[in-house]
């Protein structure tokens, strides 16, 4: 956020939070206790916060309807930039992240950069007033070291995800909790450009700090080195809490429910003598269609008379239309060969009676065995809550790119108080393209700017840099990511524990839609609330228009998205095998925008000077038969390349099985990558030596193009091939 308005909305925070008294103390311990307890967030916070976000957000995003509300350059930007001097003479330039007074916590931290120009310089962190003036920063290292490299704890309080993505294209978090006294201020140092938006020359750093501020009055234990070893066992326990999270157990095969299309049934109905809580569900379903099934399966569920949740079955457990493995501390899966386990365990109390019922609006009959709920005490005080899942079905948006494109969609309005505590979002993508690039926008109280804007959808979830691989984590998961850049679906989950959100009189809570290309998407979003008494929703979908949309027919495959252009008798860069990396990473790179064949490439980031890749590829023999072979099974048949070039692309040296090849015009220079935007092009080299099975190719990084800037190097191979004269 801009200085200006950041400035103004904790001022006016600080001024509306009551004074408190004797209230316990807040500390490292204490929030990780909080973290680990479920019900805590079915209870309205004491002592009372209010959770606020600082981010990299583009400062032109200034009111909605204003133009740049939907700006996109959301990297590196700051609050400000302080010249500090110290009294023991030493000066430094600090660009601050966040800077907010009196009591609170860190509660989550989220990071990325652009791995092929990030100097990975200090991250400071400062828990007092006095620390800040001093310039002796409670917690201070290599920004990756902090977020997710251990330096504070390790996993999952402390990683990147997804472990299945290139290092460089992770999103880096950490949930470990930062308290701190009577001030918090976060700081960036480095000595490489830092330009608001990272225009070229400047490093990309994205990041998002989620922090609680409390109530004046409450007595907080900030964070330091000592606090920190203190806390080291604490820390390394709940480290393994997190860890073995997996609750699930396969379901008694005694007691099925047997559900035909268009029936309901009955799975609980109970009344209690005392306030309770549901503190754990669980199910196993079984269905012709699976995916259809965790669509079309609705969860009805009724506490003390009044509606909680109607919502798809997929939802409720996290998985969307997605049959997947996957567990978080709320939400757990197991798929086998005949169905799905589920399990949740969202704390959901009730006074006398809670009731669930299952509607099937599917063609076909599904089975559950069983569908169990766990139910203990629990009291009903002034600070209880109600749970509610609420889904918002939207089909065929019109989306895409720019301030003409973007939109926001409702995820959740609320007139009332409560606390926010999660959501997942699942995503029918109809292009070959990221459909991600929106922020969230949560508006607490009646803000007229939201305390959350953020810096990416997939940075909301954790991951960055729109990568297709799945994961799981305690607080957030990537179900499925597989239709992110090759259309198809998405399923992605952020969970609430210490960052949970508290209202007292309303909330908003809009996801910007933002599209690399001009298509559609189905975008339905679940979002987990609990409301106190006289809460209500706000243009919350009606359960008639929730059964309609659970019986529309899932889209199959990739249905309705454009197959990607393929150049015939091509073989694919992005089906090379990596053999050796002497430098920088090599991998597929999938994008729809450039026009490559099979929209990806095989891409090598950040080499230097003299660093070589070594790839191997396999020729079929029926593609050499036209061709003479000699005696060693060698054919020299003319060839094509389709090389990427950029900006920020290397010259390079190409050899295949040992022989160098080069451009049409014969020069020894290698390969000049470099042009003023993305493109590509086929060049002829000749007869190259090739024999039918492996192949090898080598390319030696040269240089760069004295005319490129920022000075990165990269490659980016489309595809090989044998040309047919």
């Amino acid at each position: 956020m801009p200085n200006g308005r950041r400035s103004l909305f904790i001022a006016g925070l600080l001024a509306t939070i009551a004074q408190a008294g004797g209230e316990p103390t807040v500390s490292l311990a204490s929030l990780l206790d909080e973290m680990l307890d479920r019900g805590a967030i079915a209870k309205a916070p004491d002592p009372r916060y209010r959770c606020v976000q600082f981010s990299s957000a583009d400062p032109s995003s200034i009111a909605p309807g204003v133009a740049g509300w939907f700006a996109n350059d959301d990297r590196t930007n700051f609050l400000r930039v302080e010249q500090r001097s110290f009294g023991d003479g030493s000066s430094r330039q600090e660009y601050v992240c966040v800077d907010t007074d009196g009591s609170g916590a860190i509660v989550r931290g989220w990071a990325t950069w652009n791995a092929h120009s990030f100097s990975n310089d200090t991250l400071r962190i400062y828990t007092t007033e006095e620390q800040w003036r001093t310039g002796d920063a409670a917690i201070e290292g290599r920004v990756a070291d902090i977020i997710s490299g251990g330096q504070l704890a390790g996993a999952p309080l402390s990683e990147s995800v997804s472990p299945l993505s290139p290092e460089a294209e992770r999103g880096h978090n950490l949930y470990l909790p930062i308290p701190f006294a009577d001030r918090c201020v976060v700081t960036y140092e480095s000595d490489a450009p830092l330009e608001p938006g990272a225009p070229n020359g400047s490093e990309a750093f994205y990041y998002v700090f989620n922090v609680r501020v409390y109530e004046d009055g409450t007595a907080v234990t900030p964070l330091t080195a000592a606090t920190l070893d203190d806390n080291r066992e604490r820390i390394a326990s709940v480290n393994e809490t997190l860890a073995n999270r997996w609750l699930l157990h396969v379901a008694a095969a005694d007691a099925t429910i047997d559900l035909p299309g268009g029936a309901i049934a009955s799975v609980m109905n109970q009344r209690s003598n005392e306030p309770s809580a549901v503190t754990r569900l669980s199910t196993r379903l079984e269905a012709k269609d699976l995916g259809q099934a965790l669509r079309s399966t609705i969860v009805e569920i009724t506490f003390d008379g009044s509606a909680s949740s109607f919502v798809p079955i997929g939802d409720l457990f996290g998985v969307g239309t997605r049959a997947a493995n996957s567990a978080t501390w709320y939400q757990q899966s197991r798929i086998d060969e005949k169905g799905i386990d589920l399990a949740c365990s969202w704390v959901m109390p009730f006074q006398r009676r809670a009731t669930m019922r299952v509607h099937n609006r599917g063609e076909h009959g599904i089975r559950l065995s069983p569908f169990i709920a766990n139910v203990q005490p629990m009291p009903w005080t002034a600070r209880s809550m109600r749970f509610h899942a609420v889904w918002t079905p939207r089909f065929g948006i019109e989306t895409g790119p720019g301030e003409s494109g973007a939109s926001d969609q409702p995820f959740l309005r609320v007139r009332g108080a409560g606390v926010y505590a999660g959501d997942v979002l699942t995503v029918y993508n109809r292009a070959r393209a990221w459909w991600g690039e929106g922020d969230e926008k949560i508006f607490v109280d009646g803000e007229m700017f939201p305390s959350h804007f953020g810096t990416g959808s997939e940075d909301y979830y954790g991951y960055a840099w729109c990568r297709s691989e799945p994961f799981d984590a305690p607080f957030h998961a990537q179900v499925d990511g597989s239709g992110n850049m090759l259309g198809g679906w998405a399923v992605n989950a952020r969970y609430r524990a210490l960052d949970a959100i508290p209202f007292e009189r309303s909330l908003n809570f809009d996801m910007e839609l933002w599209h690399w290309a001009k298509t559609s998407v189905d975008f339905c979003s679940t979002a987990f609330v609990y409301l106190r008494e006289g809460a209500e929703l706000v243009d919350a979908t009606s359960e008639a228009e929730i059964l309609q949309a659970a019986s529309r027919r899932i889209p199959q495959g990739r249905d309705g998205v454009e197959a990607a252009r393929r150049v015939a008798g091509a073989i694919e860069g992005e089906y090379f095998d990596v053999v050796r990396v002497g430098g920088g990473e090599a991998y597929p790179q999938v994008a729809s925008q450039y026009g490559w064949s099979g929209d990806a490439q095989m891409w090598w980031l950040y080499p230097s000077p003299g660093d070589t890749l070594d790839l191997s590829f396999k020729i079929p023999n029926r593609m050499l038969e036209p061709f003479v072979v000699n005696r060693d099974g060698v054919a020299h048949p003319p060839v094509e390349i389709a090389l990427t070039k950029a900006q920020d692309y290397a010259t390079v040296r190409i050899l295949i099985n040992g022989v160098e090849i080069k451009p049409e015009n014969g020069s020894d220079a290698g390969f000049d990558r470099y042009h003023p935007t993305v493109a590509w092009d086929r060049i002829e080299v000749g007869n190259v030596p090739l024999r039918p099975g492996v192949n090898t190719m080598t390319i030696e990084c040269l240089g760069m193009n004295p005319e490129a800037a920022p000075p990165k190097f990269m490659f980016g191979l489309d595809y090989l091939r044998i040309i047919d004269r």
